[in-house]
């Protein structure tokens, strides 16, 4: 992604606000690289969480609820016609 194709994707997402997702607080943009600074996400990220847990913890009704969530927060975002290239990498 080009430098200006993400500071345009940041401004979007500081004007975002919801209590599933981490909020976006600033962008340092003076010089590369461009460095985000973001609420801090305890436990660590939910890609990182699915990945590392290899099912220990995570049942199907654990799965279940992080899928209606994720639904959730796309529809939200859906409704605000705010769509970036991709949601998630």
């Amino acid at each position: 992604m080009q430098p200006a194709e993400f500071l345009k994707e940041a401004a979007i997402m500081k004007q975002l606000h919801h209590p599933k997702v981490i909020a976006l607080y600033a962008v340092c943009s003076k010089e590369e690289p461009i460095l985000i600074i973001t609420e801090l996400m305890n436990g660590g990220s939910l890609l990182n969480y699915l990945q590392n847990d290899k099912g220990r913890t995570i049942n199907c009704n654990k799965l279940i609820d992080i899928a209606a969530q994720v639904v959730q927060f796309v529809r939200s975002i859906l409704s605000l016609c705010v769509c970036g290239q991709k949601l998630a990498t």
